[in-house]
């Protein structure tokens, strides 16, 4: 294991779970909880998944240099500030407006590991 894997928060299960795990497990519970949650308490759970992950993302980038750390982690926070701002109407998209965030924010993390599948995971130097 090299130096930067050692850092690296997702290459070990136990923290990955922690930082990533729990918070897909919530966010893919609260898909069900429709009708019998309310929205705002979906909204701000969701809000609060994404940008827990974001953070995790934007720490893990800084210890150990992650491409995809460098932009899921913007891209989670961005797309949690997103679901507040449509979520609570600050923001009029429509119904769906929080979805657009959640699916683009996902888009962009899946994106991101795509990049780092072709030109690697470590991200240039400062």
């Amino acid at each position: 294991m090299t130096y930067a894997q050692e850092k690296d928060y997702a290459a070990r299960v136990p923290s990955f779970l922690l930082l990533w795990g729990i918070p897909i497990a919530v966010l893919f519970a609260v898909n069900f909880t429709e009708g019998l949650v309310p929205l705002a308490a979906r909204i701000l759970v969701t809000s609060a998944m994404m940008a827990w992950m974001g953070a995790a993302c934007v720490i893990n980038a800084y210890r150990c240099r992650r491409l995809h750390c460098f932009i899921a982690g913007p891209a989670l926070l961005l797309g949690a500030a997103g679901v507040l701002l449509t979520g609570f109407e600050m923001v009029d998209l429509g119904r769906d407006g929080p979805t657009y965030f959640i699916w683009t924010s996902f888009a962009m993390v899946l994106l991101s590991l795509l990049l780092e599948r072709l030109i690697g995971k470590s991200a240039p130097p400062a």
